[in-house]
């Protein structure tokens, strides 16, 4: 009796194991298999059934920029340009130097209404875009860091070295690494304020900017789908958001999806 209460016991922790190693078996390839499957989907042109997979994939917790992308690709080839723009923007935040997805985005912007001048960058604005944008928020918090150690190592050497040459290398090497700190603190920290800014598309078929965040509040500007607004001020029901021409008025929330 006890030999057989013993197997049974046996076999049912085994089980166990088998179905916890098969679920987390599913769980770790899941997504991926959703991908591969609206890939397939995409290929024959069966764009319903790619999104649905898709969107399985984003569900499970699968971020990157080539899913959101093909998403984009779907939305585009069904018309539904808003959400091909959507999906393209937040393809385009994961990898902001992909050419394939500004190229595309250019592409389903022409197939909207609104057609807004965008406010006139200086150069050397557009240049610090650029350079800040060069590196992730790992890389630069890596960069701090490393700059940070060599000013310090740099310090030591300039105190504890006897040899005037060597303190010389070391006051020298210690202004560069203050510098380049500076810097990449500086560069961090606007690559972290952008990054954390929110920007919303328009979904809504036609949306009046209010001047105030109420109802009956006058507009002079209407903002169709499709649009990319920057979002500024949140007071409930209501966004206040800036457009490309630096017009500033208020939306409901549940007009626009957020990037």
């Amino acid at each position: 009796m006890k030999k057989i209460l013993c197997t049974v016991l046996k076999s049912l922790a085994c089980l166990l194991l088998l179905v916890e190693s098969q679920a987390t078996i599913t769980a770790q390839t899941s997504p991926d298999r959703a991908f591969e499957n609206g890939n397939a989907f995409y290929a024959k042109g069966i764009y319903d059934s790619a999104l649905l997979q898709y969107q399985n994939a984003c569900q499970s917790g699968q971020e990157a920029w080539e899913l959101y992308f093909n998403m984009g690709n779907a939305y585009y080839n069904q018309g539904k340009y808003p959400q091909a723009i959507l999906h393209y923007e937040k393809a385009l935040k994961l990898n902001p130097k992909q050419e394939d997805i500004r190229n595309n985005l250019a592409l389903a912007e022409l197939k909207i209404v609104d057609r807004f001048e965008s406010m006139p960058t200086f150069a050397l604005t557009k240049a610090w875009q650029n350079f800040t944008q060069m590196f992730s928020m790992p890389v630069w918090a890596a960069l701090i860091l490393v700059f940070m150690l060599c000013s310090l190592f740099c310090a030591l050497l300039y105190r504890t070295s006897k040899s005037y040459s060597r303190k010389q290398t070391g006051f020298y090497t210690l202004l560069l690494s203050i510098a380049l700190f500076v810097l990449s603190f500086i560069a961090g920290g606007s690559a972290y304020h952008q990054s954390m800014h929110r920007y919303a598309i328009v979904m809504q078929e036609a949306v009046p900017l209010q001047d105030l965040p109420e109802a009956s509040s006058p507009s002079s500007i209407t903002l169709h789908e499709g649009s990319k607004i920057s979002i500024e001020d949140e007071i409930a029901p209501y966004y206040q958001v800036r457009i490309k021409d630096g017009s500033k008025g208020w939306i409901p929330i549940a007009s626009v999806e957020i990037i």
